[in-house]
Parts: C-alpha cells; sequence; structure tokens
C-alpha cells in the first residue's frame, strides 16, 4: 500500500498509529468530510506471521462486527470501491479493519498533557468510568474479555450531549477472547495485566477488573499504583505480598516502600467520591483472582456497583472562611438544615450563622427546604459566616515534597523530581480554584447582600402599610366612640364595665404609640443602611480592581510550559535538575504571594468589613421586624375584639336586644377582658422595646465600625 494516497474521493490524510503487526490509516472523503480509520497488517508476506498472529486478526475483525455499543469503538463497512483497492494492496490477505475515527486521540496522550500529571478532574474521572465499565460489562455479557484495558486502548470521541464534550471507547480488541476460552497467552502491557496472566494460570473475567482498577488509580493520582519503576518481577512480588486493602505501593521520601489502602493526596476528585471509589478499588484489586470477582454485599456485581457510586448525588461546598472544599453526598431527602448541620461540625461555625449561596442566584433558604430542589443542576456551594468572612490569618499547607524543596533545594533528593512536578501542577491547579471560587464567592455575597437590602425596603414598606391600616382603624373606632357614648354614659348600670373597656383602650393605645415611635426610629436606621449599601456600590469597581489581581492562571500557565520543556530535552533546551527545582519553588512562591497580596489589603479588608457590617445590620433589623409585624397583628386583633365589647356594652345600656349578632348578656361579667390579650401584649411590647434598644446599639456600634472601615477610603 505504500504511495497509494488517493482513490476516487478518497484521499489518505496520514497514520495514526502503528502496533506489533498492525498500522491505522486515517482516510477521508473530499466530497462529504466522512472520515475512516483503517486498520491493516504491516507485513508485506504472510511468512512472517504465525498462526496465533492470524487467529488473532481475524479474532478480532469477527468481535468488531458483531459489537454495537456506544463505549466500544465501531466496525465501519467500507465503500466497495476504496475497500476493493486497499484489499489488492494487501499482500497478507487478511481483512482490512475499518473503524469510526475517533478524532481526540487517546487517553495516553490525554494524560501525558503536563496539567494532568497529577491526575484528571472529577469530571473526567466519571466519565471515563462511566463510559468503559459499560463497554467492558456489554463485553462481558457477550462472554468475552477484553484482557488488555489500558490508556492506550481508549480513544477520545466528541459528544453533543454531554458536559466537555467527550465520549471515550474501548479499542483493540485483538486481545479479546470468550471466557470459555481461558488457556493463558502473555497479553497486555504488564503494569495493568492481572497477577494471574502474569502468573500463567486460567483466569475469567475479573481480569478486567485488574486492569480497571489500575485505570482508575491512574487517572485520578496521575501515576501507577504499584511502584512502576522497579522490575516486572520484582513488583510482582510486591503485589503479592500486600494486604487485601491495600490499593497503592509507592516509595516514601525516606526511601521506605510503603503500602496504603488509600488513594494518594493529591488528586482532583471530591473526598465523598474518593471514599467510594477506594472501597471499590479495595474489591478490584485483590491478588486472589476468586475474592475478586465475587459481587458486593447484597449481590451487587462489580460495575454496577461502580456505576451505583457514579450515580450518587455529591455536592462541592467550598467555605470562605478557610479557602477550602469540602463534600457532602445528598439524597432526595436531604434538607438544606441537614446540610448546614454537617457543614457547621467540619467548619466549626455554628450553623445559625451559615448562610449557603447558589450560582443560579437561591439564597435565603428555610431550613425545611429540600436541598436538591434548591440545587436543580448545580452541585456547587458556596458557604459563608455571618461573623467572619474570611479568617484573620491565611494558613497554607504544602505538599510532602514541595516542602522538603521550599525548605532546601540543594538538599532535594533528585530522583524525586518526577514527584515534585506532580505536585506543583497540583498545588498551583488547587490554589488557582481556590481563587476563582473565592472570586465567585464574593460576587454572589454582594448579590445576597443587595438582595437583602432590596427585601428590607420592601419589608418597611409593607409594614408601614399595615401600620397605617392600623391607625385608620383605630382613628375611626374613635370618632365611633364620640359619637355615641356620651349620652349613653349616665344610663349604665355598671359604670366600671365600660370604665375597664376604656382603659383597656388607652393601655392599647400606649403600646400603639410607642409601636410608632419604635416605627420612625427604625426607618431612620434602615436609611443609614441604605447609605452604607450606596458607599459599597460607588468603591466597588475599585475593590473588583484588587480582587482580580488574585488570579493565577499566569503562574498556572507557565508551570504547564515548563514541564512541556522539560518533559524531552533537546539539544536547544536542556534543563539541570537544580534548575528544575529552583523554577518550581519560584513559582509555587509566587503563588502564595499572589494569595498573600489579597488578603493583605487593607483596601480589601476594609471593605469585606463593611460588608459584614452592612450585613448584620440588615440582618438585625429584619428579625426584629419579624416581631414587629407580629405585634402589630395581635394590636389590629386586639383592637377589633375591645371595640366588639365596646358595641355590646353600650346596646345593653341602650335596652336593645343584639344577642344575634353579638356576645349574650351573660357574657358581660367580671371576667368581661379576660379572652384579650392585654398583659401578653403589653409584655411583648415591652419585649420587643427591649429587643429595638439592642437594635440601636448595635447600629450604634455598627456605625462606629462601619467609620473605621472606611477610613483606607477617607469615606466621611
Amino acid at each position: 500500500m505504500v504511495g497509494l494516497i488517493q482513490i476516487g474521493t478518497w484521499q489518505k490524510i496520514s497514520d495514526l498509529g502503528s502496533g506489533a503487526f498492525g498500522i491505522v490509516s486515517l482516510w477521508k472523503n473530499n466530497e462529504n468530510d466522512d472520515c475512516v480509520a483503517i486498520k491493516r497488517c504491516k507485513f508485506q508476506t504472510n511468512i512472517n506471521l504465525s498462526q496465533k498472529q492470524k487467529e488473532r486478526w481475524l479474532n478480532e475483525v469477527d468481535i468488531m462486527k458483531i459489537i454495537n455499543h456506544p463505549n466500544i469503538i465501531k466496525y465501519k463497512p467500507l465503500p466497495p470501491e476504496l475497500e476493493s483497492a486497499l484489499l489488492k494492496q494487501n499482500p497478507t490477505n487478511l481483512p482490512l479493519m475499518p473503524m469510526e475515527y475517533c478524532r481526540r486521540g487517546n487517553l495516553r496522550h490525554f494524560l501525558c498533557k503536563p496539567k494532568n500529571i497529577s491526575g484528571l478532574q472529577e469530571q473526567d474521572v466519571r466519565y471515563i468510568l462511566e463510559d468503559i465499565s459499560s463497554g467492558l460489562q456489554y463485553l462481558h455479557s457477550l462472554k468475552i474479555t477484553h484482557r488488555d484495558i489500558k490508556p492506550d486502548n481508549i480513544v477520545l470521541q466528541h459528544c453533543d450531549n454531554r458536559c466537555g464534550n467527550t465520549i471515550y471507547k474501548i479499542i483493540d480488541l485483538g486481545y479479546a477472547k470468550e471466557l470459555h476460552d481461558s488457556i493463558v497467552s502473555f497479553v497486555g502491557t504488564l503494569h495493568y495485566l492481572a497477577p494471574e496472566i502474569f502468573e500463567t494460570e486460567q483466569y475469567n473475567y475479573s481480569v478486567d477488573y485488574w486492569s480497571m482498577g489500575i485505570l482508575t488509580f491512574e487517572i485520578i493520582c496521575g501515576v501507577l499504583p504499584y511502584l512502576p519503576h522497579i522490575p516486572p518481577f520484582e513488583r510482582f512480588g510486591k503485589i503479592r505480598d500486600k494486604g487485601a486493602d491495600d490499593i497503592c505501593i509507592y516509595l516514601n521520601y525516606s526511601g521506605q516502600i510503603t503500602n496504603s489502602s488509600e488513594i494518594k493526596k493529591e488528586h482532583f476528585i471530591s473526598s465523598t467520591l474518593k471514599s467510594h471509589i477506594e472501597i471499590w478499588l479495595r474489591h478490584v484489586l485483590q491478588f486472589d483472582q476468586n475474592r475478586r470477582c465475587k459481587n458486593f454485599p447484597g449481590n451487587v456485581k462489580v460495575f454496577d456497583y461502580l456505576r451505583n457510586v457514579l450515580k450518587k448525588s455529591i455536592v462541592r461546598v467550598f467555605s470562605v472562611r478557610k479557602l477550602e472544599f469540602y463534600s457532602y453526598e445528598v439524597n432526595e431527602g436531604t434538607l438544606v438544615s441537614t446540610l448546614k448541620e454537617w457543614i457547621s461540625r467540619d467548619i466549626k461555625i455554628p450553623k445559625n450563622d451559615l448562610i449557603l449561596l447558589f450560582e443560579n442566584g437561591t439564597s435565603c433558604m428555610e431550613n425545611k427546604s429540600v436541598l436538591l430542589d434548591i440545587l436543580g443542576e448545580e452541585t456547587d456551594i458556596y458557604v459563608i459566616s455571618k461573623n467572619y468572612l474570611t479568617a484573620e490569618i491565611i494558613s497554607y499547607t504544602f505538599p510532602k515534597l514541595i516542602k522538603e524543596a521550599m525548605k532546601s533545594a540543594l538538599k532535594f533528593n533528585f530522583s524525586y523530581l518526577r514527584q515534585l512536578r506532580a505536585q506543583m501542577i497540583y498545588y498551583i491547579s488547587t490554589e488557582k480554584t481556590i481563587a476563582n471560587y473565592f472570586r465567585t464567592s464574593f460576587f454572589l455575597y454582594l448579590r445576597y447582600l443587595n438582595s437583602l437590602v432590596k427585601g428590607l425596603n420592601k419589608k418597611i414598606m409593607l409594614t408601614s402599610k399595615s401600620l397605617s391600616k392600623l391607625l385608620m382603624k383605630v382613628e375611626c373606632y374613635s370618632k365611633i366612640r364620640e359619637n355615641n357614648g356620651c349620652d349613653i354614659y349616665f344610663n349604665l348600670s355598671n359604670k366600671t364595665e365600660y370604665n375597664d373597656c376604656l382603659n383597656y383602650l388607652l393601655r392599647l393605645t400606649t403600646s400603639l404609640e410607642r409601636s410608632i415611635s419604635d416605627f420612625d426610629g427604625l426607618t431612620k436606621n434602615i436609611e443609614v443602611i441604605f447609605k452604607r449599601q450606596k458607599i459599597l456600590k460607588q468603591l466597588l469597581p475599585g475593590v473588583t480592581k484588587i480582587l482580580n489581581k488574585y488570579n493565577l492562571e499566569e503562574q498556572l500557565s507557565r508551570a504547564v510550559i515548563l514541564l512541556e520543556k522539560t518533559a524531552v530535552p533537546t539539544k536547544n533546551f536542556q534543563i539541570n535538575p537544580k534548575d528544575m527545582i529552583s523554577s518550581i519553588t519560584t513559582l509555587v512562591s509566587e503563588t502564595i504571594r499572589v494569595k498573600d497580596t489579597l488578603f493583605k489589603d487593607k483596601h480589601f479588608k476594609a471593605y469585606l468589613s463593611a460588608m459584614k457590617i452592612v450585613l448584620n445590620g440588615a440582618d438585625n433589623i429584619l428579625g426584629w421586624m419579624e416581631q414587629y409585624d407580629s405585634h402589630i397583628q395581635e394590636l389590629e386583633t386586639a383592637f377589633d375584639h375591645v371595640e366588639i365589647i365596646h358595641h355590646n356594652i353600650l346596646i345593653k345600656a341602650a335596652g336593645k336586644d343584639d344577642t344575634d349578632k353579638h356576645p349574650s348578656d351573660d357574657s358581660f361579667d367580671k371576667d368581661l377582658f379576660c379572652d384579650l390579650p392585654s398583659s401578653y401584649l403589653i409584655k411583648e411590647n415591652h419585649e420587643l422595646r427591649y429587643k429595638f434598644e439592642d437594635v440601636l446599639s448595635a447600629s450604634i456600634l455598627e456605625h462606629k465600625m462601619f467609620i473605621e472601615s472606611m477610613k483606607p477610603y477617607s469615606v466621611p
């Protein structure tokens, strides 16, 4: 086929890759841009092919023709003219293997990108595990094992219906065998081989479980789990001797071989998903295939268990105060109050001080609200504290090797340089994500604050209407009494009863007058809050400029470029280990400096302090107003009730029978006012007064604090 690059409308674009005895070429139809990847035998004669190799080739073609699954590469029949021309250039007479073309390369290339040296992001991990486990389960349902699952045999294809636009597919079924044919052949890449294949024992479908477990660890951590740099037979011995739950064996910085039942610390998946994946890995990375192939408790199959894990609803919570991420598994019954309790437990802040914010704009939720109803499609939650927006002192936690390099670059063990590079990417990537989330949380908090003040304005208008309505009603009642009461008073048989009614009205009126006075004071305080919010709005552009400098895109980009340059040294570019360590520590130091610059900036700190003052002021007033509104409603009810009694007293004095519409004569006794909430209202009014005085005192203190916080801006 040498030199054959054009057949009708089909043109050979390039050779995509080459294996032990196959080569894959890309062909494109110039009329409709249709593409096909064609695998052919690379040898020019049958003499170089063993019978087993021929059988393997035919086996792969036969399997591909019957496969129909979205996560397994599809057989794509060739147009007759293209197939005929290519077969004429095929001296081995082995059938061609035409397949769909996956434009995004294979998973190995994706993993080898410098940004992925410390593992993939959680979304990518989830999609890969979902797709490849689904494809393998399909093969197993056909009684077929793949036997060679590894990143090189997984390709990426464009997909429109998922975030990230990528679907993952299994390729290279040449090693696949039907399960009833379990005679061992030493196939696959050694790092991914199940122990029973390495020991040349008979095996079952659980060899794919092992390979899938190795792959899972690698895509999460960016490194193979079991001592990848030592000789195969020595590594096999360590795997054979490991504990049943050990999913990782590594060489620590002290030079000791260490076993672990956990995923390494430097990764990008949530802690909740990590815990579930670790349980699954401890099962599929069992050395004993008989234990590995068993189902999970409840007779749950291995891939079904993984699928259930991936279906779990996990929310990620960013604590603005701690600048840390937390994660929680939630379901249809999880309430907001429950999540607040979990967060409060973990970040050590009272749950009543927590405010949850969402990018969809939701806030001020009822504690009894169902969390998933509020979240919708979102999984990120931002949590702030009413009293502590950010920590007074920003703490730093470094990965082990970063810490060693920062301590003494000259004494650093160069044999751990690859791990140091990975930890640099992990650290700067994590800090970049924290910076992005902090900037987002700042504006979400500002939006929440504006919404709170807007709600305060709406609340005061509604309360004002309620108070005006009550005043009009009281004035109306007063005029009625003035017109009807004077002449009848002298005909009353029991003037004490009437005087008690008037005294009660007097107490209610006094309570109302105090409420009016409180409302006037409240209105003035709200106006102060509006003015403060206006000042914050005026200062926002300057603060935004300061905040936007807390961006680590440049540092991460430079770190990636550094790894790209040093990945494969050339004649024109060589870097010695000392220079590499110096470059890494410089980038880490710059990352720290960018973070420190923001949180030590006096203008930014002043702005945050002013925001907290406005928040607490509005929050205190809203809390008081809820009780105030309740008090006004109680007053209105009491005025209505006493007016009925007053009316009935006058009716009785006039000698009229109005028992159909009013209480009977028996009701006019010494306990006439026992059902009226007089003492309760007076007590409630006193309590409201005390609370209002507290609000006023707090307002005075807040004003002093606000003026103090605005000094860096010279705001009067």
